[in-house]
């Protein structure tokens, strides 16, 4: 699936506004706020600014290779469908077994038109009509593979195969069988709640069964996103804030952590002492530790030419961890990879 459509799904964004398109070079901040808008609606968030300065830990960015496709007419960036497709995700409930939260819009299928054929040459998944680029493992900065299938992504309904993983509202994909599903009930066997119909979870037991909600005895998961098992009074209750009381930092929201004095927190300031294991704060700060070192600072992502251990360490997202080409361990700027031999625009 490719990274545009991927970024949508783990945003699980909600947003306002109705109609209309979104650029290519907005999309990312529209996602982002989209996906903020989310989090200040489930109570994971205090209010937009605050989420905006926070630490989502996703990465909204169009890349290089794909921002080439698109202006050499590879592929096609749909704004309209982008714009419907966040509209679509913004009425999502917070009751993460709801419909409504589980579906994927149909919009968010459409954001990437692609134009290279089944078995055709790819870089990645965005060039190809299917959206689906198989590329074999390599060493090589660049790696190309084939174009799989000749269809644009659609939902496959009950009894039909979903070799993309993508079924209707009424069906999930048996990974096994690669095949639609129809939704199980109550009672019924799971590995996965995508497997259980609406209003259901896969609980610890492998059944499919319902989760507390607010308010209600708890002893693990909780149904609806903002809210968790708290380990004082046993119930759902909405997560912690930035000066909330924590026991631990599954007691705060997923943008903060509970610190050293059992508050929650959104993490070490710039410039401090910390451990791979501990949260900075700031959008994109992390804990920079040297090698065979067990203490770093905490840090902004860095320009290209410093020293990197992972993509998200650089500002271009971009880190030569390569192995069999000479990687240098620094950060560089994005390239671009294209398989299919792009049209000046």
């Amino acid at each position: 699936m490719n990274k545009l459509i991927l970024a949508v799904l783990l945003g699980c964004v909600a947003c306002g506004g109705g109609g209309g398109s979104v650029s290519i070079d907005d999309y990312p901040d529209h996602l982002r706020d989209a996906f903020c808008n989310y989090l200040v609606k489930c109570g994971e968030s205090k209010d937009l600014d605050t989420c905006r300065t926070g630490h989502l830990g996703l990465d909204f960015s169009v890349g290089a290779s794909e921002r080439a496709a698109f202006d050499g007419k590879v592929a096609t960036f749909d704004g309209v469908a982008a714009q419907a497709c966040t509209d679509a995700l913004g009425a999502r409930d917070c009751d993460l077994t709801s419909q409504s939260n589980r579906v994927i819009p149909e919009a968010c299928l459409g954001i990437a038109i692609g134009t290279v054929h089944d078995g055709a040459a790819c870089a990645q998944d965005v060039e190809c009509i299917s959206q689906v680029c198989d590329v074999p493992a390599c060493s090589m900065a660049c790696c190309k593979g084939t174009c799989i299938g000749d269809a644009a992504p659609a939902f496959a309904k009950a009894g039909e195969a979903c070799d993309s993983g993508l079924c209707d509202a009424t069906s999930y994909c048996d990974e096994v069988a690669t095949t639609c599903m129809p939704l199980k009930q109550s009672g019924d066997s799971c590995e996965s709640s995508d497997e259980c119909n609406y209003g259901f979870d896969c609980l610890p037991a492998g059944t499919c069964g319902t989760l507390p909600g607010p308010g209600e005895s708890c002893t693990g998961a909780c149904r609806d996103f903002g809210t968790t098992c708290s380990t004082a009074s046993k119930t759902c209750v909405k997560v912690g804030l930035v000066g909330d009381a924590c026991a631990s930092s599954a007691d705060c929201s997923q943008l903060y952590t509970c610190d050293a004095t059992k508050h929650c927190g959104a993490g070490l300031a710039l410039g401090a002492a910390c451990s791979r294991s501990q949260l900075c704060a700031g959008a994109g700060a992390f804990c920079d530790v040297p090698d065979i070192q067990a203490m770093g600072t905490c840090v902004l992502p860095k320009a290209d030419g410093t020293t990197c251990s992972a993509n998200t360490d650089c500002q271009s997202e971009v880190c030569d961890h390569s192995t069999g080409t000479g990687g240098t361990g620094m950060c560089v700027a994005d390239t671009v990879c294209l398989a299919t031999s792009a049209t000046p625009g």
